[in-house]
């Protein structure tokens, strides 16, 4: 039966390996979560995302945000606000 060695007794190599395990691990936990959204779930969080990717980096090209930008993260935050209910809404 072998340990798992502590991450301080690992070689680089090995720490860069078993930290991108644990990101492969969550990754696909959160495919499997996501296949239980249904279409408009996903389609909004894919939305949201998109326009804040567009306003950083928008904001990192230009150090601003242009008003259309702006609109569009309003009707994500709708979006998703209207597809994912939460109590304190």
């Amino acid at each position: 039966m072998g340990r798992t060695k502590m991450v301080e007794n690992m070689t680089d190599v090995e720490r860069a390996e078993h930290y991108q395990k644990i990101r492969d691990d969550r990754d696909e936990q959160l495919r499997v979560s996501a296949m239980h959204l249904d279409d408009e779930q996903r389609e909004a969080i894919k939305e949201a995302r998109d326009v804040l990717q567009r306003v950083v980096q928008c904001c990192h090209e230009v150090g601003d945000v242009w008003m259309s930008d702006v609109s569009k993260m309003e009707t994500a935050y709708y979006a998703l606000k209207n597809r994912f209910p939460l109590d304190e809404d």
